[in-house]
């Protein structure tokens, strides 16, 4: 199953905002569901009423037959035999969809999710600028004072919203940057990546930025490949990445705690800081999965107070 049919069918239900029959969508999509895990969950449709399985147009009433199965009385194609699949409706996990939206765009998590109007939210700022998350580009075109409660001085406004027709690459004036979330974002290992404006997409269709480069790690070191995960890459924060930048940068040579940090430009005593696991409650899969990969790779000799990679990872 591709990785665009999964996006598609994610971008799909957060533009809908409700649950969708899952017999209305295409076969990829359909296939699509399973390969999501926990970011689509399946609705029960109501028991008197169902989407026609023939035309996916109308709503009929659903009469049982007497033995087990049951059929559709549609308006315009009449009987039609439904089976449980027509009976069920998908929807996004939208908690788990602004989540992480915000870690692609490199929020902070302190930074909340305020809701401004319906289906439009500010999910934080990223370069100290507010990030708008919407379902309808025209809902903002409508009431374009919805941003006037958000816009900061000096600062240009990032939109997002699902791309429904072709329009110009400014629709919301030069002080907005708009992402259209098709185009700019797209499913990487658990999480979501941010395709830069600045990147033709056709590049990233053939390059995964999640790919080994430095050894196991991307070529920005931001994802790392292990064998004991081979479901997908881990994804680390800016912070995780720095210590793997700066201690594949000393290839192998052992190195205290405080000329790691200087190399890695953090301000934390030592690099395991960066990757321990939050409180109960608060843990991360991604966070338990980068701590992983820290006990891995990375060798420290506590007393001495060095560390350095391990030598497999050249």
């Amino acid at each position: 199953m591709s990785t665009r049919d999964s996006w598609a069918l994610v971008c799909r239900l957060f533009s809908a905002g409700a649950p969708i029959h899952r017999a209305a969508l295409p076969l990829q999509e359909r296939r699509a569901i399973s390969t999501l895990g926990s970011a689509i969950r399946s609705v029960p449709a109501g028991r008197s009423r169902a989407l026609c399985p023939y035309c996916h147009l109308k709503r009929g009433y659903i009469v049982s037959s007497g033995s087990e199965s049951r059929r559709c009385h549609c308006p315009d194609c009449g009987s039609i035999p439904i089976e449980l699949d027509d009976l069920l409706s998908v929807a996004l996990d939208e908690t788990w969809f602004k989540r992480k939206l915000r870690v692609a765009m490199d929020i902070a998590s302190h930074d909340g999710v305020d809701e401004i109007s319906d289906g439009i939210w500010r999910i934080g700022n990223a370069r100290r600028a507010p990030v708008v998350l919407a379902r309808d580009l025209e809902r903002i075109w409508r009431d374009p004072a919805i941003l006037g409660r958000v816009r900061v001085l000096r600062g240009k406004t990032t939109v997002i919203t699902p791309l429904k027709r072709k329009i110009g690459a400014a629709p919301l004036g030069e002080d907005v940057q708009w992402l259209p979330l098709q185009e700019r974002f797209t499913l990487y290992g658990s999480g979501l990546s941010f395709i830069d404006p600045g990147t033709k997409r056709e590049t990233t269709t053939t390059s995964d930025p999640a790919e080994p480069d430095n050894g196991p790690f991307s070529a920005d070191f931001r994802w790392v490949t292990l064998a004991e995960w081979p479901d997908a890459p881990i994804r680390l924060t800016k912070g995780q990445a720095a210590i793997f930048e700066a201690l594949w940068s000393f290839r192998g040579v052992k190195v205290s705690a405080q000329r790691l940090m200087a190399r890695a430009g953090l301000s934390s005593a030592k690099p395991i800081d960066l990757f321990k696991v939050k409180p109960k409650g608060q843990v991360d899969a991604d966070h338990v999965r980068a701590l992983s990969a820290y006990k891995q790779l990375v060798i420290s000799a506590r007393r001495e107070g060095l560390y350095w990679l391990t030598p497999e990872v050249y």
